[in-house]
């Protein structure tokens, strides 16, 4: 059986107006209840779309991480000029887990020295009704001026200044460099190094501020109360490294601490 509708011959147009007009305001009430409690959702959204991670957010985050990680290493390690590549490889999952009520944290995953290369670091949420942790990937590449031999400097030489010249080059991987020459300037090679080779620490021998039968300065304090002598070292040493020294005046040997160029310190 078929059903229609038809306006009555004599029905007033006032009346349905007023008719469609009520209808619209119940319409507009319940639109705002249902919004004000989170159930409506417009066309193309989604009522729990606010309650995820948003990816475009957190990639942000790491990326900003990873800046000041470097600035912090370029400050540490000298950099001059610098510029990195940085791209972040977040899981697909990501924008499932639930939106943290509290900045996230960004740990090292890692056993890298420097911030290049690729590097592992580890996203938590640690407040909530549902905690969670995820593990990203970053690679960085850097590239910046380092320092290199000017010709090939054979081992147990002394590193001088015409040794080295300056070549912008770029790092994929975590690698020990230098970048300005007080960093190595006098310091001994401990195996060849080859024409436009990368100068690196680990090829040169430790940096010693106090040298084997060199005079050092003996400073001993306690109490707030302070006394200076001389004394010969009797081994080398690198800073905050206990070493042997002898007392010039009494010629007894003590164990110091290597505090400055030419310094030690000890407690009496």
């Amino acid at each position: 059986m078929n059903y229609s509708y038809k306006r009555k011959q004599h029905f007033r147009p006032a009346e349905e107006k007023r008719k469609h007009g009520k209808q619209a305001r119940v319409g507009f009430h319940l639109g705002l209840i249902l919004g004000l409690t989170g159930l409506w959702a417009t066309p193309g959204t989604s009522a729990s779309e606010d309650t995820h991670v948003d990816p475009t957010v957190l990639h942000a985050q790491l990326q900003s991480e990873i800046t000041r990680e470097l600035s912090v290493a370029a400050e540490r390690y000298q950099w001059q000029d610098y510029r990195a590549e940085i791209d972040i490889t977040l899981p697909t999952s990501v924008k499932h887990l639930p939106a943290c009520a509290t900045p996230i944290v960004i740990a090292v995953a890692d056993q890298q020295s420097q911030p290049i290369g690729n590097l592992k670091r580890k996203v938590s949420c640690q407040s909530g009704p549902q905690t969670w942790d995820l593990n990203t990937t970053i690679s960085v590449a850097l590239t910046l001026p380092v320092l290199v031999a000017k010709s090939t400097i054979n081992r147990d030489t002394k590193i001088d200044v015409t040794m080295l010249s300056h070549q912008t080059l770029t790092f994929r991987h975590d690698k020990a460099f230098a970048t300005q020459p007080q960093q190595v300037i006098g310091r001994l090679a401990t195996r060849r190094i080859r024409t436009g080779q990368v100068i690196s620490p680990t090829y040169l021998e430790r940096q010693w501020l106090v040298e084997k039968g060199e005079e050092v300065l003996i400073i001993a304090s306690k109490h707030g109360m302070q006394a200076t002598t001389k004394g010969i070292a009797r081994e080398n040493g690198a800073q905050g490294e206990q070493i042997s020294v002898q007392n010039q005046r009494s010629a007894k040997v003590i164990r110091a601490i290597v505090s400055d160029r030419g310094k030690v310190r000890t407690i009496f």
